[in-house]
């Protein structure tokens, strides 16, 4: 039984470990672990949105890792907080499908997150290279007014599931929390928020105390 590690301060390049944690994702992503492992993670706010691939084990708080007591120690409490943002790296018009992001991460790659909202307009992304999105389609559903100018420093919002579980299978999700601190519930805008959990394309995965509030739904 081998157990892994992840910190909401852990990199990529660190190998998982108690003194060496990996970054949320990273551990996510890890297809090394199986039955009986555990992904224990260390408490604190977990910024952005995810996606879980893995095929056994356990993901758990690691505050139950202490003395099997319920919240023993608060501070190893994990969450997830799916309310990213970035910004606009330069001024776009209404028409551009190309435009640079001050950082695009938690756009496609693992997160699976390809809708963005720029002022008030919706944008689909499909294609990027590094941090410039290089193929978008403008006024995209939802949009109040159209294709909309945009100038540079806007506030872009990552829309979508927090926590998103896709071809994951035989995997025990425990004890820990999903949410986004988004302020936006009204209308077109709650699309902001996103679900908590979507289980995508996975078959005898668990979801066990989980604690989920403030989305747009519970379990997708």
């Amino acid at each position: 039984m081998a157990n892994y590690y992840a910190s909401p301060t852990g990199l990529s390049t660190n190998d998982g470990t108690f003194a060496s944690p990996w970054d949320l994702q990273t551990a996510l992503d890890n297809q090394s672990m199986v039955d009986g492992d555990t992904l224990w993670l260390r408490g604190g706010t977990y910024l952005g949105k995810f996606n879980s691939t893995l095929q056994g084990g356990k993901v758990i708080s690691y505050c139950f890792a202490l003395d099997g007591g319920y919240l023993e120690n608060p501070d190893e409490w994990a969450k997830i907080d799916g309310n990213y943002s970035t910004t606009l790296a330069e001024s776009i018009n209404a028409v551009q499908t190309t435009f640079a992001l001050t950082s695009s991460h938690n756009i496609m790659d693992d997160a699976r997150i390809f809708d963005i909202w720029i002022d008030d307009e919706v944008i689909h992304t499909y294609n990027k290279s590094g941090n410039t999105i290089t193929g978008s389609i403008r006024d995209y559903y939802g949009t109040i007014g159209g294709a909309q100018s945009h100038s540079s420093g806007a506030t872009v919002r990552i829309m979508g599931t927090q926590f998103n579980v896709s071809d994951s299978d035989n995997t025990t999700y425990q004890g820990f929390e999903v949410t986004t601190s988004s302020p936006y519930r009204t209308e077109i805008y709650q699309d902001q928020r996103g679900q908590a959990v979507t289980n995508y394309n996975g078959d005898g995965n668990k979801f066990i105390n989980m604690v989920m509030h403030d989305c747009t739904l519970g379990v997708f």
